[in-house]
């Protein structure tokens, strides 16, 4: 426990940590009146009794604070290339009833975003049904816009975004450049899109927890489906 007055080697953890989670102070290992302040600052935030003290809980918070700062500065955004699919007027998708995102394969060669959106209007889709679509050279194509509903997942479209690696996973491999990307475009969407711990599903998982789903086999025996729910 540390507080005004103290000195030393764990008054200078406090004041780097309070640095790194974005309280500027001089770290100079004494509990000063400006380190007091921040410490108060950082409790107040954290809504924890504000008394300047830097004991157990204000110390684990600190460092989950830091932490935090830490994994989001490592999210970088995906660049994402417009498909030119003309998107008709689709009903809204609200961030904060986004609670999965799924995903899919193709189940056929890498083709361009327009093509599965012509696939998809002649089974009488609006358009394409996807949000965003992951190529095998690690290119990604915008599909649906993000704050309109998919038509991917039967029974979970409205809670959900909907991402297809193009290929056909039952009988190859992803490649390791569309595994890279795929990963990225989740982390962000995660981090810095909806900014929420989002459930990662593939799309044959949809029907055990909604009745009536397609069952499928998709994304596919060959998709490293384990990988992406521990991002």
């Amino acid at each position: 426990m540390v507080q005004r007055g103290s000195k030393g080697p764990e008054v200078a953890e406090v004041q780097k940590l309070l640095n790194q989670a974005g309280y500027k102070v001089a770290v100079d290992g004494v509990f000063g009146p400006a380190t007091e302040a921040a410490v108060k600052q950082f409790q107040h935030d954290k809504q924890l009794k504000v008394d300047g003290i830097v004991g157990p809980v204000t110390m684990s918070l600190l460092k989950q604070a830091v932490l935090g700062r830490t994994k989001q500065a490592q999210i970088i955004r995906p660049v994402i290339i417009p498909s030119g699919i003309k998107i008709p007027d689709l009903r809204p998708l609200p961030a904060e009833q986004v609670k999965y995102i799924i995903l899919h394969h193709s189940d056929s060669p890498d083709v361009p975003a327009k093509t599965i959106d012509q696939w998809h209007r002649s089974r009488g889709f609006d358009c394409i049904g996807y949000h965003l679509a992951v190529h095998q050279d690690g290119k990604i194509e915008s599909g649906r816009p993000l704050n309109k509903m998919g038509a991917h997942a039967l029974g979970i479209n409205d809670e959900s975004i909907g991402i297809v690696f193009l290929g056909n996973f039952e009988k190859e491999q992803p490649t390791q450049a569309q595994i890279e990307a795929g990963k990225k475009l989740v982390q962000w969407l995660k981090g810095e899109v909806f900014k929420k711990p989002l459930v990662i599903l593939g799309h044959r998982e949809v029907a055990s927890i909604r009745p009536g789903a397609t069952v499928t086999a998709c994304p596919g025996k060959n998709f490293p489906l384990a990988e992406f729910k521990k991002l």
